[in-house]
């Protein structure tokens, strides 16, 4: 139980900053608005209005369960001393005890120097990735997928078991590092950004903490909140962000 703590109060964070967060709007005041009940209310409709790109995520890690097994056995016989150097050095960015309070201290520093912008991403970081890790979390519970380096079986399951053992699907520290990352390339228009939480995904498969899938429906989380947040809130600002697919392909346009 004691390596839930972090979950528990991650949600509890969560509920208690659902009344008022403080969003740099402009460049004379700071105005305070009840976003994040918004934001969290507008998750679900946002998927259901992007079908395409909900239906297409599904498909992805539904199939990704198919090479589960390939990915990790390709991982476990391609280990090295300099790829365990560079996985040390990344796994601090999906781990949350290091990315909230990271962002929040970024946050404030925006604040204390005046760059409202840089204020706003952050903050903007900090809700997607308390609600995206506050439904990771919940996800784990319910469906309690053993990790990796427990078993060999992709499909053994335990819900509503409460061990770190059967805590696999879906990846927490993806569903972190893309929540918390993807405000900062959205707001700044650096999609260079991205390749922080793929590096964090690559490490989790590395280090054989999780499947593929596992990897995959955390970054589907993450992204798609960090996202949506980012989305809600640059209408603030006038500014207007997008998801399109022709069914191929998705595409992520921004206007500034």
């Amino acid at each position: 139980m004691k390596k839930y703590i972090k979950y528990i109060i991650m949600v509890a964070t969560l509920i208690f900053s659902t009344t008022k967060t403080v969003y740099a709007i402009d460049d004379s005041w700071y105005k305070a608005y009840d976003t994040t009940k918004k934001d969290v209310y507008s998750y679900p409709r946002f998927l259901w209005n992007k079908k395409a790109y909900a239906i297409g995520a599904l498909a992805v890690i539904g199939s990704s369960f198919l090479i589960d097994k390939s990915v990790r056995n390709f991982f476990i016989h391609n280990q090295s001393k300099t790829a365990n150097d560079i996985a040390n050095v990344v796994e601090p960015f999906g781990n949350y005890m290091v990315m909230i309070p990271l962002v929040s201290g970024i946050s404030f520093y925006g604040y204390f120097t005046n760059h409202k912008k840089l204020e706003d991403a952050s903050l903007t970081s900090l809700e997607s990735g308390l609600f995206a890790g506050a439904m990771a979390f919940g996800l784990k519970t319910v469906v309690g997928r053993e990790r990796p380096n427990y078993t060999n079986s992709s499909v053994h399951f335990k819900p509503f078991k409460i061990e770190e053992k059967y805590s696999s699907f879906p990846s927490g520290s993806a569903t972190i590092a893309w929540a918390t990352i993807t405000p900062y390339a959205v707001y700044y228009n650096k999609p260079i950004l991205y390749a922080i939480p793929v590096m964090v995904d690559v490490e989790r498969l590395y280090k054989n903490k999780h499947w593929t899938s596992d990897v995959l429906a955390g970054s589907f989380l993450g992204f798609s909140a960090g996202f949506l947040f980012s989305q809600n809130h640059l209408k603030l600002f006038g500014k207007d962000i997008s998801i399109q697919t022709d069914g191929r392909s998705v595409v992520l346009t921004a206007e500034f």
